[in-house]
């Protein structure tokens, strides 16, 4: 799946890596899968766990910090118009970290909404381009 911004931005997979997260799964074209576990709330500090590897990031069971999963999904309607669709899954192991990242979470919302639809949109065009320039339309 590409994921650039359609004026050749650097690949989003690649900006998000910089930030902690690492690519979890990937079926080219259809989706992306990424994650990170950290201390997300923390206002300075914040560092992720570096782990190298998918499983490395599944057996992760720290129950100070939040996993976070991220996918962008890519699908082609029958009208041929492409639909793509994320969605952001957060675990906990402990209460009080269940607490403090829902806080966060309400703190960094809206800037996060607007991010992400940013984002879709300019799959969403790289996904049409891409259909367009490789013949791949039904």
């Amino acid at each position: 799946m590409k994921t650039e911004a359609s004026d050749g931005d650097e690949p989003f997979i690649k900006r998000m890596m910089r930030y902690g997260f690492m690519l979890l799964e990937e079926a080219e074209g259809q989706e992306l899968v990424i994650g990170v576990v950290g201390p997300f709330w923390r206002p300075v500090g914040y560092g992720p766990i570096r782990l190298d590897s998918a499983q490395a990031f599944i057996n992760c069971d720290s129950p100070r910090h939040a996993k976070a999963v991220m996918n962008f999904q890519v699908r082609e309607q029958s009208s041929g118009t492409m639909t793509v669709m994320t969605e952001t899954r957060i675990l906990t192991q402990h209460r009080s970290v269940r607490l403090k990242f829902g806080l966060y979470w309400l703190l960094i919302y809206p800037g996060s909404a607007l991010i992400r639809c940013g984002l879709l949109r300019a799959i969403k065009t790289n996904a049409e381009k891409e259909r367009v320039v490789y013949g791949s339309q039904t």
